[in-house]
């Protein structure tokens, strides 16, 4: 997309930024090798500091939300970066069975924060984006 800059985390217990193969699906599914464990606020923190203008910039983060550290922290690093202008949009993980499974306690505060977890089909995100980006 012109005009849009577009960054790629992944995590566990570690961030990968994989940005540079954004382009290339393949290269991105090879390079991630993860597992054993969740912590999302160190993920938010690493995206947090790539933002240049939280007005302009759409957050998507793609988790089951079952944090390794503490929820409250979390939740208010979220609070924190929908306070700054961005766009936080939350997604639900799908598992290997091809249900969302989501935390209940982050299912129900961004419900009350008036952003809801997204679950169900890819066009629900993609609407949310192109509602972004007009």
């Amino acid at each position: 997309l012109p005009n849009v800059d577009v960054h790629l985390l992944a995590f566990d217990t570690r961030v990968l930024d994989l940005t540079p193969w954004v382009h290339d699906p393949f290269e991105v599914l090879m390079r991630t090798q993860l597992g054993g464990g969740t912590l999302i606020y160190q993920a938010l923190l690493v995206a947090q500091q790539k933002i240049v203008e939280p007005r302009d910039t759409a957050l998507v983060l793609i988790s089951d939300f079952f944090e390794g550290g503490s929820d409250q922290v979390l939740l208010d690093g979220i609070k924190a970066i929908k306070d700054s202008g961005v766009h936080f949009i939350p997604v639900g993980a799908l598992q290997s069975t091809g249900y969302f499974s989501v935390c209940d306690f982050f299912k129900q505060r961004l419900k009350e924060l008036g952003t809801p977890i997204l679950s169900g089909s890819i066009t629900k995100l993609i609407a949310q984006l192109r509602y972004l980006l007009n």
